[in-house]
């Protein structure tokens, strides 16, 4: 991991090898006194996996492919430019990360422990369910809707009534709120910690 040194207390901070690799600026605060800075990373390309292949006949959202120990693969296209990814940085169980490639308008991420049944609005023809196995989840947890604004992907996050809440940035979501994610952000959900990031 990649670090950085707070200016008011000088406490070296940690950031995540992926905010290196994708570039990602953003307000950061000094885990020791508090102190928010900017944090302004340049990118560094990412090594390409070359054991990692990648079938190109998933049509819809549904269709999940394995790619490599770890990581679900959503949505294959031959000509894939975008993907994004939601990665786990803590759970207490091999979790595995969710991948999308070039996402589609309008679907919707569901999170839980059984969301498809357990929430009235899952859409099996073009919704995802990410399945994590976390006692402190409820079995529709929180839901991710993807839609694209002036040709950007943007993702917006949503509790769904949970017991144990929904925490981003460490900031709890009210029952039913929605909030613009962005890249890096951390998204706790029970015992379990994720982050959307974008290759």
């Amino acid at each position: 991991m990649a670090g950085y040194k707070c200016k008011k207390c000088n406490t070296n901070n940690t950031v995540l090898q992926e905010w290196i690799e994708l570039g990602i600026s953003r307000v950061v605060s000094c885990k020791s006194c508090g102190h928010k800075m900017n944090l302004n990373l340049k990118p560094r390309p990412i090594q390409n996996n070359p054991g990692t292949q990648v079938s190109e006949n998933g049509q819809g959202f549904n269709h999940f492919i394995e790619n490599e120990p770890g990581t679900n693969v959503v949505g294959i296209q031959k000509k894939s430019k975008r993907k994004f990814k939601l990665q786990i940085l803590k759970n207490s169980t091999a979790a595995t990360n969710l991948v999308m490639k070039n996402p589609k308008e309008n679907y919707t991420i569901f999170i839980g422990r059984n969301p498809e049944s357990a929430s009235a609005s899952f859409d099996s023809e073009k919704d995802v369910s990410w399945i994590l196995d976390d006692q402190y989840l409820s079995r529709a947890h929180c839901s991710i809707k993807v839609q694209k604004h002036n040709s950007k992907v943007q993702f917006i996050i949503a509790d769904l009534k949970s017991t144990n809440g929904t925490i981003v940035n460490k900031n709890k979501l009210e029952n039913e709120d929605q909030i613009l994610l962005h890249l890096g952000d951390e998204i706790e959900v029970g015992d379990t910690v994720f982050t959307l990031l974008q290759d």
